[in-house]
């Protein structure tokens, strides 16, 4: 099995897509919204991890990924909940945490989107 180098594409463009979000954390904490630093790694970790699950399936076999990113949702819900429910710094912030997660699951979603097209456009 040969593992293609572009197949890494997708986790290279989230690790510099999560620059900005990192950046509007530091200049909402400079504005006196104070987010915590935890949860924004958290949040990225596990939208990280999923991208890095969906990637691995990709390589895998290419019909899987689909499958994998829709489980890996259900998944990442049931981790931000928890974090809602545990953290009481969430519960401060819930708009600026959700939006955060929703900058990241787009970034997601985009990415493999672009994976599974082109798969599709190969058989």
């Amino acid at each position: 099995m040969k593992i293609e180098l572009s197949s890494f594409r997708p986790l290279l463009f989230m690790l510099l897509l999560a620059v900005p979000a990192f950046i509007a954390v530091y200049l909402l904490s400079s504005a006196g919204v104070h987010l915590s630093t935890r949860i924004n790694v958290l949040l990225f970790f596990l939208n990280f991890i999923s991208l890095f699950a969906v990637v691995t399936a990709y390589i895998l076999k290419h019909d899987t990924a689909g499958y994998v990113f829709m489980g890996m949702m259900l998944l990442k819900f049931g981790g931000v909940l928890y974090v809602a429910y545990n953290f009481p710094e969430f519960k401060n912030n819930i708009p600026a945490y959700l939006l955060l997660y929703a900058y990241y699951l787009v970034i997601e979603t985009v990415l493999v989107v672009k994976m599974v097209g082109k798969t599709r456009q190969k058989s």
